[in-house]
């Protein structure tokens, strides 16, 4: 991130630092309950990687998953980046295991895409790449 965009857009430096925080401590977390996870997994298997996956996105026992990120998409050419617009995105997801072949996903994903200045849904977006709408 540029300095322009960092000093325009004062709230990226506090959710950055909640970012760190929350990292951290799913670090430590993740150290405690890690070594159990790796017994039962062999990484090398593709039914484990399979597993794995669904573990990171949902969970093995059927509930109902709900996600929601809230963000800013930025456009990136070199080492320059641009704002484009805001991101409000859900998603509800349910897993389940079809024994010998994988798993069932149902889901649900909602997303709006915002204005910087206003927090308006947008109707359209001029991409500044292209010039196209």
């Amino acid at each position: 991130m540029s300095e322009t965009t960092n000093k325009s857009r004062p709230e990226l430096k506090r959710l950055i630092s909640r970012r760190r925080l929350l990292g951290g401590g799913a670090a430590v977390l993740t150290g405690i309950y890690l070594p159990l996870a790796r017994a039962n997994l062999d990484f090398s298997n593709p039914d484990d990687l399979l597993t794995a996956a669904v573990k990171l996105r949902g969970t093995l026992d059927h509930r109902m998953v709900i996600w929601w990120m809230k963000g800013v998409r930025y456009g990136v050419v070199k080492d320059e980046l641009n704002p484009l617009f805001n991101m409000l995105i859900g998603s509800f997801s349910r897993y389940k295991e079809i024994p010998g072949r994988g798993y069932e996903v149902k889901m649900l994903e909602l997303g709006y895409l915002t204005d910087l200045e206003t927090g308006e849904p947008l109707d359209q977006f001029k991409n500044p790449y292209t010039n196209k709408v």
